[in-house]
């Protein structure tokens, strides 16, 4: 009976040499935002990753988060969550993934949620942009 762990077969989700901090959230507790597909999180609830960051559209987490197809296939809304004092939590800088030959960076803050069941929703989901900032300009023109 062999009581090692088996190889990892995933990717790293953590830059290569930077610190991951792993604390107990303080007095007061910690927001974050979460990307999420509001088909699986209506039906799952929320996922493990988050950020200290504000999510403005779906280019800043494909490229700062790291987030591959792979990963999330579609990233529909963020929803911002309040982690409650006590609750462990790892913090650190987003590492480099790649999916199907496309380098996804990177470079972001994420929150690793150990305790799911704690998160508290704050507001509804907000709906994100495709991270084309002239998006809707785009549709008025030609319009008269």
């Amino acid at each position: 009976m062999s009581l090692a762990l088996a190889c990892p077969n995933g990717t790293n989700p953590w830059k290569e040499g930077e610190t991951i901090y792993s604390i107990v959230v303080p007095k007061g507790g910690m927001d974050i935002d979460m990307a999420i597909d509001i088909d699986v999180y209506t039906k799952y609830g929320p996922g493990s990753w988050g950020t200290t960051q504000h999510i403005g559209n779906v280019d800043f987490v494909r490229k700062q988060l790291a987030v591959t197809p792979e990963f999330k296939s579609k990233i529909t809304h963020v929803q911002r969550f309040h982690i409650p004092e006590g609750e462990r939590v790892q913090i650190g800088i987003v590492g480099p993934q790649e999916y199907k030959g496309k380098v996804y960076p990177g470079g972001g803050v994420q929150v690793q949620i150990f305790n799911k069941k704690a998160l508290e929703p704050i507001g509804e989901p907000r709906l994100l942009d495709n991270g084309h900032i002239d998006t809707f300009n785009d549709k008025l023109k030609g319009c008269t």
